[in-house]
């Protein structure tokens, strides 16, 4: 596990790297196993830099705290904006904070300072315009065969992509007149192609027509919300039948879940 630990800290700085961040200044610890020594003994072995190390919990805590303040003041200031340019009395339609202006979220905050009756700081006030976006913490996608008749994972959804999230890609049938297909979504951390490196979400299957040839096209549409829910669509290009899944995973990190790294994903139904 240990050995685990720097492989997947060397394989998010290779990530980092790719979008342009060429060096590091400090290695911060949050989680639970953080607590033991030896832990921080290899991460110093390894990058020559005394990690900082925070109460797992508390950081958690702290995040969630954060989170729940920004809705709160997100809310109240559209509130006071929606309130402010309602016509005849009607509440205006809901509109998007990041087209209004600083000027007039300020005026909001000011107004929202005297309602509570003291000063908000300014780093509360930057909250407001803070963008918290949800991310896939696993890549999604299925097994494929590829040319050598070996199962490699085809992902359709990259990790640490922002959601909600859509792809679609056509696929091929493996034999002539082949009865079915089996779509098998898998998740996996390391973006290996190696089933084995991956955890199976589910698996569901697409009866074909009867004397299709080999190669006929199948298109696999995956599209996961900000809650996690993955709907996985698969339609026989060649006017056949198509099947429809919805799953949902923990695959989808938020603001409140950052430091939940689980792998756990179930199947919900099938229709």
């Amino acid at each position: 596990m240990l050995d685990r630990t720097i492989e997947l800290t060397h394989e998010m700085l290779a990530d980092a790297r790719a979008k342009g961040h060429e060096r590091f200044d400090k290695v911060i610890l949050v989680g639970g196993a953080t607590r033991m020594p030896h832990v921080r003994n290899r991460l110093v072995a390894e990058f020559n830099i005394e990690p900082e190390i925070y109460d797992p919990d508390e950081a958690v805590a702290k995040g969630a705290a954060l989170y729940a303040l920004k809705e709160s003041l997100l809310d109240q200031v559209q509130d006071f904006l929606t309130t402010k340019v309602a016509v005849d009395g009607q509440p205006a339609s809901p509109f998007d904070l990041a087209q209004v202006s600083e000027e007039e979220v300020g005026r909001a905050l000011d107004h929202l300072e005297k309602e509570l009756g003291f000063t908000l700081t300014g780093p509360v006030r930057e909250l407001v315009n803070t963008r918290i976006v949800n991310v896939l913490s696993k890549s999604l996608g299925v097994v494929a065969r590829n040319e050598q008749s070996q199962d490699v994972i085809v992902y359709l959804l990259p990790r640490n992509s922002e959601v909600p999230l859509e792809r679609v890609t056509d696929f091929g049938t493996d034999t002539g007149n082949q009865a079915a297909v089996d779509i098998r979504v898998m998740s996996g951390e390391r973006d290996s192609p190696d089933p084995l490196d991956c955890q199976e979400v589910g698996v569901a299957t697409l009866s074909l027509p009867e004397r299709l040839p080999a190669r006929s096209p199948i298109r696999v549409k995956f599209a996961i919300s900000k809650d996690g829910r993955l709907g996985v669509s698969a339609t026989d290009l060649t006017g056949g039948g198509s099947i429809d899944v919805v799953f949902e995973t923990e695959a989808v990190l938020n603001a409140e879940e950052v430091a939940e790294r689980s792998t756990a994903l179930r199947l919900l139904n099938v229709s």
